[in-house]
């Protein structure tokens, strides 16, 4: 309602709702947080409008961008959003994931270039991500034999917990969005 008697037009969440939806999907990010490059004009907007219109300009120009990127490129998207979601609950140096697939594709050509493959064979050989995994699968498979001890409260945080991470598939992962899962 604040967005719409400011805009006279339907904001959809907040003016920066689609930069960030930009940043983890299109061509030169690999899910993570990557700001515009002032100088691209593919990547920053010429803006027309003056005031507050021009948050209204930039975001449809990111939506623009977004849409098309996901549109043309589905399994990159799908790869990425996957790779967000594992980036999320690492517990390893995201500075080790190559955007290339240098590592593992050096011994294995036949193996598709995929971000979110790179980013689960390192999280693998992490014994902290190994630790959580089997103690986050355990707690999963513990509440699936005792139905009868699950109850709201647990059910509410893995809800919150998943929604949290289909946030961050879909928009962009960095330690802001990911800090609040480690606990």
């Amino acid at each position: 309602l604040r967005n719409y008697s400011i805009y006279r037009q339907f904001v959809y969440v907040y003016t920066d709702g689609y930069i960030n939806l930009w940043m983890g999907n299109n061509a030169k990010t690999g899910g993570w947080y990557l700001a515009p490059d002032p100088k691209d004009p593919n990547e920053t907007p010429k803006l027309h409008t003056k005031g507050a219109m021009q948050e209204i300009e930039r975001d449809k120009f990111y939506a623009d961008k977004t849409l098309s990127y996901i549109k043309a490129h589905p399994i990159r998207t799908l790869d990425l959003d996957v790779t967000k979601v594992l980036y999320a609950v690492s517990l390893t140096n995201r500075a080790f994931i190559s955007n290339n697939a240098l590592y593992r594709t050096r011994w294995i050509p036949s193996v598709p270039q995929s971000l979110a493959l790179d980013q689960f064979l390192l999280q693998v050989s992490s014994y902290g991500f190994a630790i959580l995994m089997i103690s986050s699968m355990g707690t999963v498979l513990f509440f699936l034999i005792h139905k009868e001890q699950l109850n709201h409260s647990i059910v509410l945080l893995f809800l919150f917990t998943v929604w949290h991470l289909l946030l961050i598939g879909v928009s962009h992962a960095e330690p802001n969005y990911t800090w609040q899962l480690y606990p």
